[in-house]
């Protein structure tokens, strides 16, 4: 059983450890800046001071359940550590850790730097989640035992809970009263000091007030002599009885109140201690402030230079993004206007080509492919078109009348639309502005199987069709 709760602790130890290595990895800073610092250790324990505790108070209650339960799966674990981790950057955000808090996407961050540590802890641990409670129930077990087992098993049962219940309410002590610089037990001190001095007044000891310095309270004010000194300071501490003892703040009560008769040298020596020990106070206390004054300027300051920095980032994002719509809109206008004027030559260009081959055309002979001299003017005027219009591609069809059979006249149709081709690349067309297609006798003109038709089927066919824009070789 004390194997079992060895691992636990070791478990928990790593899981912190991972999730705190976690979140300084993206950019949470959960170390401590201070120069005294010597280990890496106590970076991280005075950097997440307001932090650890809590974590620890509620991975201790997660753990406290799983093994109840037996809740084994690493879902649990995930879920576990990311809300503890969110509650802890709540608990950061009450103390005023603003030097945490103001990371990009500290939330987030905390939530992953949470489901991190809490599958930490399932690896090491957490998928054996019941093993706590069923050692406990074994070694509880009804049998016969001797004395020496029952005392040995009441010990470790009042050792558990003693853990149990003392190592989190320890935790939260020291975290709210023995940090130096947590806000809480500064408010605490504050808030001591200022009930202190009501009830002073209340009990008639006008002028004496209580100072919270190192735990100790400072009893102050101006008295007559030295016996009207004691009796005030008597009188005092039963009034601040209730206040005295209080854990971190006041432990004990000093008698430094002023005595005007100082003719004893007894009573001057302690006059002038006091005097001191007045002016040291004060002095800390305006060094303090002016401090506390120089961290405020400096942590406005980087806030400011943060918040510059981030806008500065977003305007550069924003004017990145409006000039590269505006480039895309350029861009899309400029295509927009290229292919308008590439549909007007189209228009123009296959209204031309109409035209020329609606007045005449290439007609062949029964069986053959070659092309007569009568066929030159026309074959000009159309390598003419394709040159003038190079965003066109014609379409050179050869067709055939329904005479012979249907290879013969397939092979026929392709030697015909391929003599055009060769005829229009002789007189200087791009041949990559040509394309031939063979439609057999598929495409009649007449329809009919008179005779006299045959002759308008055995012909050439001519189509234009947008070209497409070339893209420039990368």
């Amino acid at each position: 059983m004390l194997r079992l709760i060895l691992r636990i602790g070791l478990a928990l130890v790593a899981a912190i450890a991972a999730g705190l290595s976690v979140g300084s990895a993206l950019g949470l800073p959960l170390v401590s800046t201070s120069q005294a610092a010597t280990s890496a250790v106590w970076q991280a324990l005075t950097g997440v001071g307001s932090y650890i505790p809590f974590v620890l108070l509620l991975s201790i209650i997660a753990i406290a359940l799983a093994e109840l339960l037996a809740l084994r799966h690493w879902v649990y674990w995930l879920l576990a550590g990311c809300i503890t981790a969110i509650i802890g950057f709540h608990v950061l955000e009450f103390a005023g850790v603003s030097d945490v808090l103001s990371a990009v996407h500290a939330p987030l961050k905390f939530v992953v730097m949470g489901a991190a540590g809490g599958l930490v802890y399932w690896l090491l641990s957490g998928r054996n989640a019941g093993g706590l409670v069923a050692a406990a129930e074994q070694l509880y077990a009804v049998s016969p035992v001797t004395a020496k087992e029952e005392r040995r098993r009441c010990a470790l049962c009042a050792l558990l809970w003693l853990a149990l219940g003392l190592i989190p309410l320890g935790l939260l002590g020291w975290q709210s009263l023995h940090l130096g610089s947590a806000p809480f037990a500064d408010r605490l001190r504050s808030s001591a000091a200022g009930d202190a001095t009501r009830l002073l007044t209340f009990a008639g000891l006008d002028g004496v007030k209580l100072r919270v310095e190192d735990h100790t309270g400072h009893v102050t004010g101006t008295v007559a002599d030295a016996e009207t000194k004691e009796k005030t300071f008597q009188k005092a501490k039963e009034v601040l009885a209730p206040l005295v003892g209080l854990p971190g703040i006041v432990a004990v009560l000093q008698n430094d109140l002023y005595a005007v008769d100082d003719t004893s040298p007894a009573i001057a020596a302690e006059n002038a201690r006091i005097k001191s020990a007045e002016e040291a106070a004060r002095k800390k206390a305006e060094e303090e402030r002016l401090a506390a004054e120089a961290e405020a300027k400096r942590k406005a300051e980087e806030e400011a230079a943060r918040k510059k920095a981030e806008e500065e980032r977003l305007a550069a994002e924003a004017e990145a993004k409006r000039k590269a719509e505006e480039e895309a809109a350029r861009k899309k206008a400029e295509e927009d206007r290229i292919a308008a004027e590439r549909k007007e030559e189209f228009d123009a260009c296959s209204t031309n080509l109409s035209d020329l081959t609606r007045k005449s055309n290439i007609l062949f002979r029964s069986g053959s492919a070659d092309l007569r001299p009568r066929h030159a003017k026309l074959l000009d005027a159309l390598a003419s078109v394709a040159k003038s219009c190079p965003v066109i591609t014609i379409v050179i069809g050869g067709h055939t009348d329904y005479t012979g059979g249907e290879d013969l006249n397939q092979a026929l149709s392709e030697d015909r639309a391929e003599a055009v081709r060769a005829a229009l690349v002789e007189r200087g067309v791009d041949a990559k502005q040509l394309e031939t297609r063979a439609y057999s006798y598929r495409q009649p003109i007449d329809g009919t199987l008179r005779h006299y038709a045959r002759r308008i089927e055995r012909r050439a066919s001519f189509e234009a069709v947008l070209r497409p824009e070339e893209q420039p070789t990368q």
